[in-house]
């Protein structure tokens, strides 16, 4: 799912650059945007809005807990605002970050280390 959502970032980016919409600092498609795509846009798409999508109370959990420290590869400063570590982990992060993934609540996958 991250490299999905990395892929739609720059796929935006990459078009509005050329289209010539794109002014800073102001993007007008973020991280933000492409995580609600992956999560409860695609959820909505699908109708599975009422069962999926979100950390609602009663609907199905699926997740892959990130550890921004294994890797390497998310550097974190301590002026990092919470958007800031988010869209971090969002661009950098990959199975290396990879500490749990839950389907259905049930975890299906843990790193060892």
């Amino acid at each position: 799912m991250l490299r999905v959502i990395q892929t739609c970032v720059l796929s935006i980016r990459a078009l509005e650059i050329q289209e010539g919409t794109s002014e800073a600092p102001t993007q007008s498609f973020d991280f933000k945007d492409a995580f609600w795509l992956a999560t409860m846009g695609g959820a909505k798409a699908l109708k599975l809005d009422d069962d999926t999508g979100s950390f609602a109370e009663g609907k199905c959990f699926d997740a892959i807990i990130v550890d921004v420290n294994a890797g390497n590869n998310v550097v974190l400063s301590e002026r990092d605002t919470p958007i800031d570590v988010f869209q971090k982990t969002i661009h950098n992060a990959d199975n290396r970050n990879f500490a749990k993934v839950l389907v259905k609540g049930v975890i299906v996958y843990e790193n060892a280390v």
